[in-house]
């Protein structure tokens, strides 16, 4: 299910499942920003803006059963009146999400291909594994496609760099998602530690 929040008259707090933050490029292009989970909360600063200025560059897909709390931005405006610690908190967000863009950017124009998806399952098996049998498997289910607009490349280059990684005998692409069987040497291909 898609919803689009084109229009910023709320901010949405994730009480129950996963959902993907997507924006639209330029050229048409969908590109995931991040997942949000249980605890994640997104939406524009209606405070900290015109009115004028206010919108939301998110869409939502959800990408398991979802259950989202949400704040209309005059109550979230009165809220942050009445506690102003709430402002701090909204800050650290807005912090948080631009960090994440300008981390998308050095990575695009620093890292290879094969070394971005290595580090995009890295960080995804933190956030999301699930121990299995031949390793961690990561849950929500996410295909190449998913992991290509996370990433801003095509699903070509996400797909040659998945199969070199299962020829290596790193990870396994199934049905039921990616399962990855050595973090160590994933970590080592991303650039990151097995333990970052």
């Amino acid at each position: 299910m898609t919803r689009s929040l084109a229009a910023a008259d709320e901010w949405f707090g994730v009480a129950q499942g996963v959902v993907k933050l997507l924006a639209n490029t330029i050229n048409g292009r969908q590109v995931v920003l991040s997942l949000a989970v249980a605890g994640d909360w997104f939406g524009s600063l209606p405070h900290l803006e015109d009115e004028s200025e206010r919108r939301l560059i998110n869409d939502g897909e959800t990408c398991t059963p979802v259950t989202l709390l949400a704040v209309p931005l005059d109550r979230l405006r009165t809220l942050a009146a009445r506690e102003p610690c709430l402002t701090v908190v909204l800050a650290k967000l807005s912090h948080s999400n631009a960090r994440r863009v300008f981390d998308m950017f050095t990575e695009r124009v620093s890292l290879t291909a094969e070394q971005r998806v290595a580090r995009q399952i890295q960080m995804l098996v933190k956030r999301f594994g699930i121990p299995c049998e031949g390793g961690v498997r990561i849950a929500p289910y996410l295909n190449q496609q998913d992991l290509a607009n996370m990433l801003g490349a095509s699903r070509q280059r996400v797909n040659v760099a998945l199969k070199r990684f299962e020829r290596d005998g790193w990870l396994t692409v199934k049905a039921t998602g990616i399962e990855v069987s050595c973090a160590k040497s994933m970590a080592e291909a991303s650039g990151l530690t097995s333990s970052q």
